[in-house]
């Protein structure tokens, strides 16, 4: 079973496994969570995690690129029904 759209599972997850990490925001909407986490692994190297709801979608990327790639990382977990 899918989680719903709302649900916050997924971010208290990471919450847990990441104590600190470098950038951590959420959003309520239209009966919908969202988040964008970043944690840093080394130096201009960040893992960038975002949902909706239950769904999630990780990637690597390189300092300059987080902003694009989580833009478009979210437009993919949005989609997701």
């Amino acid at each position: 079973m899918n989680e719903p759209k709302n649900s916050k599972v997924s971010y208290v997850t990471l919450t847990e496994q990441y104590q600190e990490p470098f950038l951590s925001k959420t959003f309520e909407q239209n009966d919908r969570f969202g988040y964008l986490f970043v944690v840093k692994i080394e130096e201009n190297k960040y893992e960038v995690t975002v949902g909706v709801g239950g769904t999630k979608v990780t990637t690597e990327a390189k300092g300059n690129d987080v902003a694009e790639d989580a833009e478009a990382m979210m437009m993919i977990a949005n989609s997701v029904q």
